[in-house]
């Protein structure tokens, strides 16, 4: 009798494991899902020219996906004030759901919906009426400075 009762405590102790076992598997397939969703809509880009290769990490917002969506572009780069570059992407983007600046540094990289220019700053920034932020650079952004003439704009893997 005693074997008995044993033996089927033991049987239960086994089903509740295997039960903790399916949630605990159950929850890290679901946050695996999620991380793989995150690296499927992540997107990044890379400016490039003769001398300079820089990769921004776009937000999520639809202005980014529109000039994502433009990709390639081979753009002039122009020198504006003393704190950034501009090019001008061939569409203009659609900022609604885009966050508004609010303050940059380095590397920032932003949309003058006004002119519809795409800006790259290599020094501080603030809030302006109509520009908004598309993203900021994960490498490279002390190139930003340097860059000049005609650049290649794509879709970085």
């Amino acid at each position: 009798m005693k074997k008995m009762i044993l033996s089927i405590i033991v049987f239960l102790m086994i089903i509740v494991c295997l039960s903790i076992y399916q949630d605990l598997k159950r929850n890290t397939d679901i946050k695996n899902d999620d991380q793989k969703k995150e690296k499927i809509n992540e997107m990044k880009i890379k400016i490039i020219n003769n001398e300079y290769e820089i990769i921004f990490l776009l937000n999520n917002s639809k202005a980014s996906e529109a000039l994502y969506n433009q990709l390639p572009l081979e753009l002039d780069i122009e020198n504006y004030s003393h704190n950034e570059k501009i090019c001008y992407p061939p569409q203009p983007l659609d900022t609604a759901e885009t966050p508004l600046l609010q303050k940059g540094s380095t590397g920032t990289l932003g949309y003058f919906s006004p002119w519809g220019n795409v800006v790259m700053y290599y020094g501080e920034c603030s809030s302006y009426n109509g520009l908004y932020v598309l993203g900021e650079a994960i490498k490279g952004s002390e190139y930003i400075k340097g860059l000049s003439g005609k650049v290649i704009i794509e879709k970085e893997n």
